[in-house]
C-alpha cells in the first residue's frame, strides 16, 4: 500500500513540480514541512534527479519541519485509541520484555498478553512489535 501511494505521490509531483518552478510556489510547498520534506527527498532520489530548485524546496522543507515539527505528522486519530492496558504493554513491548515477562509484571495470562498485542497491532495497522513501537513512537504514544 505505501509503494502505491508512494507512486501516486510521484506521478503528482511529476505534473505539480514544474508548475511549482514555473510560478514560483517554492515557498507554498516548502510550507508543508516534513511531509513534504520525505516525499520530495524521497522522490529525487527514486528518480536521481539533478535539479538545483528541487533542492532549494526540499531544504525549504526541511527547514519548515523543523520549525513545525508537528505540522501535518500523523496523528491518533487516525487510529482507534489504545487502551490503558494495551498502552502498558506497549511500553513493556518496547522495553524489550517477552510476552512472559509482561504477563508476570501486569499480573495477567501470557494470552491474555498476545490478545493485547493482536489488538495493538490492529489498531497501530502493523504486523509486528518493531513495526508498533516505531508507529507509536511517531504517534508520541511512547517516550523515546
Amino acid at each position: 500500500m505505501q509503494v502505491e501511494q508512494n507512486t501516486r505521490a510521484y506521478q503528482l509531483l511529476d505534473v505539480t513540480l514544474p508548475i511549482i518552478k514555473r510560478r514560483r510556489f517554492d515557498r507554498l510547498a516548502a510550507d508543508e514541512g516534513e511531509q513534504m520534506y520525505l516525499l520530495l527527498r524521497s522522490y529525487r532520489k527514486t528518480h536521481g534527479l539533478e535539479d538545483a530548485y528541487l533542492d532549494r524546496i526540499i531544504t525549504l522543507s526541511k527547514e519548515m519541519g523543523l520549525l513545525y515539527p508537528d505540522y501535518l505528522r500523523r496523528r491518533c486519530e487516525k487510529f482507534t485509541p489504545l487502551t490503558q492496558t494495551e498502552l502498558h504493554v506497549l511500553t513493556l513491548i518496547a522495553d524489550g520484555r517477552s510476552n512472559v515477562q509482561i504477563a508476570d509484571y501486569l499480573d495477567i495470562s501470557v494470552n491474555t498478553v498476545k490478545f493485547h498485542c493482536k489488538n495493538i497491532f490492529q489498531k497501530l495497522d502493523t504486523t509486528n512489535r518493531q513495526q508498533a513501537i516505531k508507529t507509536a513512537q511517531e504517534l508520541k504514544l511512547l517516550r523515546k
